[in-house]
Parts: C-alpha cells; sequence; structure tokens
C-alpha cells in the first residue's frame, strides 16, 4: 500500500500550537489538516483525536520536538492507529524528543 504524505501548511502548524495550548478550543473550530477539516473527538494538551464523517479521521500527538500526525481512511482503523502513535510518542519523549 502506498501512503501519500500530508502537506500541512504554515496556518495550519500555527493553529495547531495554540489548540494544543487551549484543546478546548478545537472543539468548536475543528481540525484542520492538509486543508481537510476533522471534527474534534477529545483533545489535551498532549494529543488530539478528529474524525471526518464516515470516512476515517486523525490524530495529532504532542512530543517535546515534533508533532506526530497520523490519518487514517477508515473509522473502525482508529483505534488502532491512536494506540500506535501514542506508542510512537511514549518512544520518542522517553528519550526526550
Amino acid at each position: 500500500t502506498k501512503t501519500q504524505g500530508i502537506r500541512i501548511k504554515r496556518a495550519e502548524a500555527k493553529s495547531l500550537l495554540s489548540l494544543f495550548q487551549d484543546p478546548a478550543a478545537t472543539s468548536a473550530n475543528g481540525l484542520y489538516i492538509g486543508g481537510i477539516k476533522y471534527y474534534v473527538a477529545k483533545a489535551d494538551s498532549r494529543s488530539i483525536y478528529s474524525f471526518r464523517s464516515k470516512v476515517g479521521g486523525c490524530i495529532v500527538v504532542k512530543t517535546n520536538k515534533f508533532f506526530l500526525i497520523a490519518t487514517y481512511v477508515e473509522a473502525h482503523l482508529g483505534g488502532s492507529v491512536v494506540e500506535q502513535v501514542e506508542r510512537i510518542a511514549d518512544y520518542l519523549l522517553n528519550f526526550n524528543y
């Protein structure tokens, strides 16, 4: 399976920074990644879990130096994607990334 890269616009990156500073704002405004709007299911100072109506979703996890961003196209894969991205984030945080 070939995956396409996500192109994050500068405004989206700035928005991510502010959403992690005020996670409550994500519920009202949603989340834009690669020009696509996602509806937020859960947000806190570390992770944002979001979905598109019946078409998959997106998870963003913040570490000390990175945003890990993963998208999925089939809704039933969401739990697995969340688990794997959170594990990667834990690994990076363990090494101060």
